[in-house]
């Protein structure tokens, strides 16, 4: 869950405190879960989109800026789009494509 303050918690089952994630950007408009369950990205009142790690919270990356008031944020089923959108209509869409020759 997100607060107002920019703080996003993680609850186990059982409803204990998993992990905390202090956030250097307002408050959480909106969380969405990965289908992978192993990601999460959100949408600040700045509309800030971050995506972090469910194990831990670490932020793996910040995409970008949504235009307008932002409202809602949302996965693909499959995962391979994060789509953003706004209050007034405006959104803006990210997509992820297999990377070729990683070397892990």
């Amino acid at each position: 869950s997100g607060d107002h303050r920019g703080f996003i918690y993680r609850f186990a089952a059982d409803g204990s405190l998993m992990w905390t994630s202090e956030q250097p950007w307002s408050a959480v408009r909106a969380i969405t879960l990965h289908p992978t369950q192993q990601r999460i990205a959100t949408l600040s009142n700045a509309g800030d989109v971050h995506i972090l790690d469910l194990k831990d919270g670490t932020v793996l990356c910040r995409l970008g800026e949504n235009p307008g008031i932002p409202f809602g944020l949302q996965f693909s089923a499959d995962g391979s789009e994060l789509l953003a959108w706004s209050r007034g209509g405006e959104n803006r869409r990210w997509t992820s494509a297999p990377r070729k020759n990683q070397n892990r």
